[in-house]
This record gives structure tokens, sequence and C-alpha cells, in this order.
């Protein structure tokens, strides 16, 4: 038995948005060609699109580069086939390309976001230095430089005091990382302690890989 399965019938399952259930269904309600099947991830439709290896890709997204290079390829043999109804293998071999393509994705995103903080801070320094709040390019871009204040707390318990001398405690919030450990805490009976006032707890599904080569 898993660990929080004595949970089961005490509490329901966590719910989804109607519109991301709505493309969770277009993903399994589609088809594909069984044969070498390659599988892309379109992040701005919300749904995977599988074509088969004799198809040419007609890459017209940004992530043109990033697709061929990630481009995954599974064997399974046969005829046009619902995604719902793949067998346990198959659809294992679908959801472990898609986690692939998943990961590196994140990575490329991230090394685009560090090139973007890069170039961002070196055209800053470069305006802020000339005194130029505003710059015009011939292509008609205009890049602006301002500044906003960004506060930092140094010291949480003066300002907790603060806050509730000028009556904002309904501002304040636990951090839901901690929310949930006390909450676990409680219910694998480490706390001796009833939930606290206010909170409802759902299931919801986690799903795990392990022994990937």
């Amino acid at each position: 038995m898993a660990k929080w399965d004595f949970l089961r019938g005490k509490f329901s399952k966590v719910t989804v948005d109607a519109s991301y259930q709505q493309k969770i269904d277009q993903v399994l309600d589609s088809e594909t060609i069984i044969g070498s099947v390659k599988v892309t991830l379109d992040s701005f439709v919300g749904h995977i699109e599988y074509k088969s290896q004799d198809d040419k890709l007609d890459f017209s997204s940004i992530f043109e580069a990033i697709n061929k290079a990630l481009e995954a390829t599974i064997d399974v043999g046969g005829s046009p086939i619902k995604i719902r109804e793949l067998t346990d293998e198959q659809l294992k071999d679908v959801y472990l390309a898609a986690r692939d393509k998943q990961d590196a994705l994140a990575e490329e995103s991230k090394a685009v976001g560090l090139e973007v903080e890069a170039y961002t801070r070196l055209l800053a320094e470069r305006m802020e230095d000339r005194g130029e709040a505003a710059k015009t390019f011939l292509d008609g871009v205009t890049l602006s430089v301002t500044i906003e204040p960004y506060p930092i707390v140094k010291d949480s318990e003066a300002l907790l005091k603060w806050v509730k001398a000028q009556d904002m405690e309904a501002m304040l919030t636990l951090n839901y990382n901690t929310m949930a450990s006390l909450i676990k805490e409680r219910l694998e009976g480490k706390v001796n302690e009833p939930l606290p006032d206010g909170i409802d707890v759902f299931l919801k599904t986690k799903f795990s890989c392990r022994g990937r080569k």
C-alpha cells in the first residue's frame, strides 16, 4: 500500500479546470498513424500532435530548431489508432517521449531566459550611462529604462508587528509548502492535533517513473 492510500475514500480528488480538461481530452481523443511515430509538443494550443515518419513536418513556430533537435520516435507498428486505444506499453513510450521533450524544452527555456537577462542588463547599463530614458531605433523599436521599488524583508518579526498594528492581518498568507507540511504531519499522526480551521483536503494523483535506462 502506498503512503497515502489510507486517505482514499476520506477525501475527494482534486478537480481540474474545465478548459484544461478539454485540452487533455483533445489529446486523448486524437489519432496517431502507427508506424514510426514522432511526438511534438505544441504548448500554444495545448495538445500533442503525432505524425508518421514519412511526413514532412512544417516547422513554422519559434520552436522549429528545438523540435528538430529533440525529435523523438517510437516504433509501434500497425494502422491509425486513437490515443486512448494504445496499449500500456505504447502509451508508456509516448509518455516518456513527451517527458523528454518537456524536460529539454524547460532547459532550453532557462538558457534563453539567461540570454534575455544578459542582453537586458547590458542595454540598460548603456542607456543609464548615457542618461537615456528611452531610445528609438531605425526599425521603429523603442526601448525604455525605468526603475521601481523592490522591497525585501530583512526582519520578519518586525514586519509582522507592523502588519498587526495596521490591522492588516487579513492580508497575511501561509506559504503553500509550509501549509502542506502541517496538513501531512497531522494526517500521518506525527502531530496529534486536528487539521487547521479553514482547510479542505483533496487527493491529487501523483505519477512517477522509475527504472529508465
